[in-house]
């Protein structure tokens, strides 16, 4: 993610980097309230088992809505783990109508069961659902997001400064300086 994508959409009239800025929050602009959808592919057939810790993670963030995902052929969203299992909600169990007065019986509003699936048996491709209310919510989320990475095995995704309209030039430049930085550590090593 780029956060100055996630910026230019947050702010009602854009992000003008002209302008002037006081910590970070523009001037005379309003933060929109922001959902963050990340697709990705975590394995082939299967989540890799070095993701389990990664997804555990983020439903611990605040800003966490849970996963769109699934089983094979089966769509779910995942909305609370614990250890290696990870609940679930199928949108395709369709209800009757609740009505919300005197007589509103809670049986018919709730599940009757917890349904749960494996980490390692869900589908490798889903997307995360953030959503960031301000400013201090989206910098709470970059942070959460760069210590989870910094702490898990493998980076699912990343925050990064910029953003993604980068000239192909940009983009060379940055791959040039990536690719020598990884000449240099792998011949230290």
């Amino acid at each position: 993610l780029y956060t100055r994508d996630i910026l230019d959409a947050a702010y009602d009239a854009g992000f003008d980097p002209g302008e002037e800025e006081t910590d970070g929050f523009e001037v005379g602009k309003h933060w929109c309230p922001l959902i963050i959808i990340v697709p990705v592919r975590l394995g082939l057939h299967n989540v890799n088992p070095t993701y389990s810790k990664s997804i555990q993670e983020f439903f611990k963030f605040p800003q966490c809505l849970g996963i769109v995902g699934g089983r094979r052929n089966q769509s779910l969203w995942f909305n609370a783990c614990q250890d290696e299992s990870i609940f679930f909600l199928d949108p395709h169990i369709v209800n009757q109508e609740t009505v919300f007065d005197h007589n509103f019986r809670g049986d018919t509003y709730h599940c009757k069961t917890v349904q749960k699936v494996k980490i390692h048996d869900m589908d490798p491709s889903m997307a995360f659902g953030f959503i960031c209310n301000d400013q201090q919510d989206f910098e709470d989320f970059r942070k959460r997001v760069a210590t989870m990475n910094a702490t898990t095995p493998n980076e699912m995704f990343s925050v990064v400064d910029g953003h993604s309209g980068q000239s192909d030039t940009e983009w060379m430049a940055r791959a040039a300086e990536s690719l020598e930085e990884f000449e240099t550590v792998y011949r230290l090593l």
